[in-house]
């Protein structure tokens, strides 16, 4: 059985992006809701974002894959 691992190396953009996601939560009013945007580099920066504690719910995110490969992330939070 051969396992291969698959890495995935963020821009420091994307990077950044991630690790503010839980201080953005935190800081949030939760009554307060909102709708916000991010452009991410990949699918795969998107999807990583999206998972990290906290992750999205349903309906608390939407994804928009632009032709350049770049994806828009809508998380409501």
């Amino acid at each position: 059985m051969t396992t291969t691992t698959h890495t995935h190396t963020f821009s420091d953009h994307d990077a950044a992006l991630l690790a503010a996601k839980q201080n953005i939560a935190t800081e949030s009013d939760t009554a307060a809701k909102t709708w916000r945007a991010y452009l991410f580099s990949d699918p795969q920066a998107a999807a990583n974002y999206a998972n990290i504690a906290p992750a999205q719910g349903p309906g608390e995110i939407i994804f928009s894959v632009l032709p350049d490969g770049k994806v828009w992330v809508f998380p409501y939070f």
